[in-house]
């Protein structure tokens, strides 16, 4: 039997034949389907492919978070004298950046009780700057009856965490000769063309990274 097929039948629809068999099912299907390829497609440019300024580097690729305390395992402990430590913390990644301002500081914090009832918070300034990558270090001197100095001598190498958050304080060196000043919840802008340190204890490390950040530059 042999079938005849004329041009009509395999002729191709127009636009407007198309859109008369559409029905609303089907465009808001295909609405759909178009805006999540669409989402999908910016949400990879804007993780892997987006360009981003230095501000934008340091808060989405830091590894500190101001509201929300962090574990960081210690990795490596040198002993500088018989009660001074350096202590070495790895972050997430190799190529990770702590995100910390040079003069502000990092809240470190453990808990005495199982039940995590009795915290305790300790301000320390790392003297590594925010260029090295894949971890920060602490030089902290252990005192006898330091509670958190006690609980950091006690850490293992490549086993134990410290929880961390930051940045902390209200002091940042910005650029050379500018600092920013939190007071009273209000932020001032000093310029200044010399600065003078006096410090001593838990302040020689602030001043560390600043002599540190000032020569860098």
């Amino acid at each position: 039997k042999t079938i005849m097929a004329t041009d009509a039948q395999f002729s191709p629809e127009t636009s407007s034949e198309i859109m008369d068999r559409l029905t609303t099912k089907d465009i808001i299907g295909t609405t759909i389907i178009v805006t999540v390829c669409v989402l999908g497609v910016y949400a990879v440019w804007a993780n892997y492919f987006k360009p981003v300024s230095g501000n934008q580097t340091r808060k989405s690729r830091s590894g500190l978070e101001p509201n929300r305390y962090q574990k960081y395992k210690l990795v490596q402990k040198i002993n500088v004298s018989h009660n001074t430590r350096k202590f070495r913390f790895a972050l997430q990644t190799a190529t990770t950046l702590l995100g910390l301002p040079c003069g502000k500081n990092v809240s470190f914090r453990f808990f005495e009780d199982e039940e995590g009832k009795e915290e305790i918070r300790r301000p320390y300034t790392p003297i590594t700057s925010n260029r090295e990558r894949g971890y920060f270090d602490m030089m902290i001197k252990v005192y006898p009856n330091g509670k958190m100095t006690q609980f950091l001598d006690k850490l293992v190498p490549n086993k134990d965490f410290i929880e961390a958050r930051g940045p902390m304080g209200n002091i940042e060196y910005v650029s050379p000769g500018l600092f920013q000043v939190k007071q009273k919840k209000q932020l001032n802008e000093y310029r200044v063309s010399k600065i003078g340190i006096i410090c001593g204890g838990t302040g020689i490390t602030p001043m560390l990274q600043i002599m540190q950040e000032i020569v860098a530059n």
